[in-house]
C-alpha cells in the first residue's frame, strides 16, 4: 500500500519502524521461521525501491512486507493537519491510529525509506 502511494504520488515515504502498530504475535511468527507464500513476490516488488536506514532483524523485514500485516489503512495528510487528523481518528474510536512517518520529495531510487 505504501509503495503504491509513493509511486502514484511521485514521492518517497519515510517510515519510522518503531511507530508501526503490529498485530499481536505477528513478529513472533517470523522469528519462529514462518512465512507466507506471497512474501517472495512482495520482496521482488518492494526491495528494489526500498532503503533501510537502520539495521532490522530478518523477521522485522519480513513483517514489513507481509500481505496480512502490511495492509493497514495508510493515510497521507498535509503536515500541518497531521495532529488534528490523528486526534479526530482517536476521538472516533480508531484506537491504533498513529503518525508513522513523513513524505519527502522523490530524489533517489528509493520510494520507501525505513528508519
Amino acid at each position: 500500500h505504501a509503495l503504491e502511494m509513493a509511486h502514484g504520488s511521485g514521492v518517497s515515504l519515510h517510515i519510522d519502524v518503531d511507530r508501526l502498530p503490529q498485530l499481536a504475535q505477528a513478529l513472533a511468527m517470523y522469528e519462529r521461521g514462518m512465512t507466507t507464500g506471497v512474501n517472495v513476490a512482495n520482496h521482488e516488488l518492494v526491495d528494489p525501491t526500498t532503503r533501510f536506514d537502520r539495521e532490522l532483524s530478518p523477521a522485522m523485514r519480513e513483517l514489513l512486507i507481509d500481505p496480512q500485516t502490511s495492509g493497514g489503512l495508510l493515510v497521507a495528510v498535509d503536515g500541518p493537519q497531521a495532529d488534528a487528523t490523528l486526534q479526530a481518528l482517536l476521538d472516533n474510536g480508531v484506537e491504533h491510529a498513529t503518525l508513522v512517518g513523513h513524505v519527502a520529495d522523490f530524489g533517489s531510487p528509493h520510494r520507501l525509506v525505513f528508519h
